[in-house]
């Protein structure tokens, strides 16, 4: 099995910021926030950002951990901690991954990266498995982006454990593996399908066996009223008593999965959202929360019922703020936001307050220089060097916990 490492010089350890160091009491909350150098001429970082409302360093920079060499992009992690205490975060556009142990949750360590791995290229959503091991969506395999990739399960080290291709030509010519979802209860996996170079338009999602990683199924999501509502299936998530799931397309069509123990998948549109670049979602109990980015809002379903949601509220956003990124505190009452257009230079915090279904901005994070909430990010100077304004992608919360089900 033929592995691709980049050869790593020197292995990156976090950079405290002086303001910060001579606290000794850590905070009871973190924010792990992946970022990239907007003009690309400095290393991509992952950034330690104290969340605790009770420490006196809240809403302050800690730590960063950069790579070793600048990058163009700075894109996916998991939406959760792992609890293994290691953090795949991918620069897309570059091809590349970058392992972080998060052992010593305040200073975290740049353990590892790959590029390829076999003939699988452009690694872009993971996910824990059961056995502390990874479960990654490849976009590709080739030398272009012209087949196919697929599911590859790695150590935490980012060794290969197994890969399975995503190709099902019975169905369609056109899969790019996008986001997955597990369901090891029922021993499935279900993963989108949406081109990051966009050159053709998806509509499918696939069933896979978890155990042996074997395709059962690829289907196309139905067409509904609105044009192209269907297209470019993005993320997954259970719902119900866990044996459906819902996925979200980036045209903000909401489906219902159905059938995912079995062998094949139906599929049926259940909400409208009446918008484009729907993104990233939680599911919260039984709450849907949805990222609509096209008109700058995060949209609030009751799914008590997934068969037939109803709209419980909505969050209009400040001007310009283009959600995309959403991800939970463990005990689901706080939300981090991060997203394009105004909100793509600070992370906002968000409270959830299930009782009375309502969702609402956090004043007191960060320190904004203007009258908008959240961290800024756009600054000249970093614990790690003077290296410029900043772009924040996925961020999750430390520590981790049981996941939101």
């Amino acid at each position: 099995m033929a592995l691709t490492f980049a050869t790593m010089p020197a292995v990156a350890q976090g950079q405290v910021n002086p303001g910060a160091s001579n606290t000794t009491t850590q905070p009871g909350s973190l924010l792990y926030a992946w970022m990239k150098d907007n003009d690309a001429e400095d290393p991509a970082f992952l950034a330690v950002i104290d969340s605790d409302p009770g420490s006196p360093l809240y809403g302050e920079l800690l730590t960063t951990t950069p790579t070793n060499e600048p990058l163009t992009d700075a894109h996916h992690t998991p939406h959760q901690l792992p609890s293994n205490g290691h953090i795949f975060a991918n620069s897309f556009r570059d091809g590349r991954t970058f392992i972080y142990d998060v052992s010593t949750p305040h200073l975290p360590r740049l353990k590892n990266e790959f590029e390829r791995i076999e003939d699988y290229s452009y690694p872009h959503s993971f996910a824990e498995l059961p056995n502390g091991n990874f479960l990654i969506t490849f976009q590709s395999s080739g030398e272009e982006n012209d087949q196919a990739g697929g599911l590859l399960e790695m150590t935490p080290d980012g060794e290969l454990v197994r890969a399975s291709s995503a190709e099902d030509r019975s169905t369609t010519d056109f899969i790019r593996p996008y986001s997955l979802e597990l369901m090891p209860n029922i021993d499935r996996v279900i993963s989108s399908s949406a081109d990051m170079w966009q050159t053709q338009a998806t509509e499918h999602i696939q069933l896979w066996r978890l155990s042996s990683l074997t395709l059962l199924d690829t289907i196309a999501l139905p067409p509904g009223e609105r044009r192209n509502i269907h297209q470019i299936p993005l993320e997954i998530r259970p719902v119900g008593d866990g044996s459906s799931a819902y996925v979200i397309t980036w045209n903000c069509g909401l489906y219902h999965l159905t059938g995912i123990g079995g062998n094949s998948i139906n599929a049926r549109l259940v909400w409208d959202f009446s918008s484009n670049a729907c993104a990233i979602p939680l599911r919260i109990g039984n709450y849907w929360i949805q990222a609509v980015g096209g008109d700058f809002q995060l949209a609030v379903l009751d799914i008590e019922d997934p068969s037939a949601p109803e709209l419980a509220t909505v969050l209009s956003l400040p001007d310009g703020f283009q959600p995309h990124w959403l991800a939970a505190e463990p005990n689901g009452t706080r939300i981090v936001l991060t997203g394009y257009q105004a909100l793509s230079d600070r992370i906002v915090l968000l409270n959830w307050d299930e009782r009375v279904e309502h969702l609402s901005i956090v004043s007191g994070f960060g320190q904004p220089n203007d009258d908008l909430p959240g961290f800024f990010t756009d600054r000249e100077i970093w614990p790690h060097g003077k290296t410029g304004k900043a772009t924040a992608h996925g961020v999750m919360f430390w520590p981790a916990e049981a996941s939101i089900e």
